[in-house]
């Protein structure tokens, strides 16, 4: 990978001391980057301005803007902008608040009271809150957070001065474990990824990620993967390992090129989708409808160890569990 990110929040001190455990373990590098604190006042602006794009029309400033969103004036109906793959592809700087009719959080006034809401699911759907609505399905400003965290790395990746739309990048959060052998395992696995890729989650959840065929790795060299050997050279050998992506859910650790970071961005800044429900529900339904190009390594690589209170779920962080085959903590 070009470059690796560890999201992490200052106050959780007890998990960066773990991470750099792991760290030189592996010997690996990466950049530790500052999530955003659910009590920071920019995830009260970012949901009501959630709030503000759902309950009220957005001011059109004129018709070429309305135009360029791809939506009828005075109107919030909703339909992806048609620009997406041209900018994805291109050198052209894309901002972090999508280019649209809607104001940007900063812009807000009349600032709201926080209350509880539903996510969305689908594009568009917006849940009703009831009592009754499930713990993952409202959104707190501890989703807000993690969104807000996640798209700024992103957003950096897809602006950055690499001309290689292919180049990888890895973003990791800060409770997690890996296999010892993740370098080997990669490295031959890197080999049958298509070139248009975007993302490959390492790890996974709440999803059956061997639901479509796996791709045949093109091995290189004799190599040993688990109890598997093979002398011969560039010989196709179907390890069931690498999948495309089914619907995965969870973004402890997941690898994105230049090319699936913009285009990534483009879809997660649209105001009528952005911060409206979990980062990885959002990114998971643009899975399932083909917007990106996603894979998955199975079984996991990287695992959430799941041995303290989630900054964004009650208790651990929910009932998924994994195990790795010889993990490091």
């Amino acid at each position: 990978a070009s470059k690796m990110h560890m999201l992490t929040l200052p106050a959780r001190k007890d998990r960066r001391l773990r991470m750099e455990t792991l760290r030189e373990a592996l010997g690996l590098e990466w950049t530790y980057v500052d999530g955003l604190q659910s009590t920071n006042e920019l995830t009260q602006e970012i949901w009501e301005w959630v709030i503000r794009v759902r309950d009220d029309r957005p001011t059109v400033i004129n018709d070429t803007e309305s135009r360029h969103s791809g939506l009828p004036p005075a109107s919030i109906g909703f339909a992806w902008p048609e620009n997406i793959d041209q900018l994805a592809l291109s050198s052209v700087p894309i901002d972090f608040w999508g280019d649209t009719i809607w104001s940007t959080p900063s812009a807000i006034h009349n600032p709201t009271p926080y209350h509880p809401a539903g996510c969305a699911v689908n594009n568009y759907r917006i849940l009703g809150f009831t009592p009754e609505l499930p713990e993952h399905l409202v959104l707190t400003r501890a989703r807000i957070a993690c969104w807000y965290s996640h798209i700024s790395i992103i957003h950096s990746i897809a602006n950055n001065k690499e001309l290689d739309l292919d180049s990888a990048y890895v973003i990791f959060e800060d409770d997690i474990d890996m296999e010892k052998d993740i370098t080997q395992r990669l490295s031959i696995l890197w080999n049958s990824l298509p070139q248009d890729w975007d993302i490959v989650f390492l790890g996974h959840c709440w999803s059956d990620e061997k639901k479509n065929p796996p791709l045949p790795v093109m091995l290189t060299e004799p190599v040993k993967v688990g109890h598997i050997k093979t002398a011969s050279q560039n010989t196709t050998l179907t390890i069931h390992q690498l999948h495309p992506s089914n619907q995965p859910k969870c973004t402890h650790a997941y690898a994105v090129s230049k090319r699936g970071a913009r285009r990534l961005l483009l879809y997660l800044r649209y105001p009528p989708f952005a911060y409206s429900r979990a980062v990885d529900q959002a990114i998971s339904w643009l899975i399932e409808i083909g917007r990106i190009n996603s894979y998955t390594v199975v079984p996991s690589l990287v695992v959430q160890t799941k041995e303290d209170v989630s900054d964004i779920s009650p208790g651990t962080g929910g009932g998924w569990t994994e195990r790795l085959l010889d993990g490091v903590l």
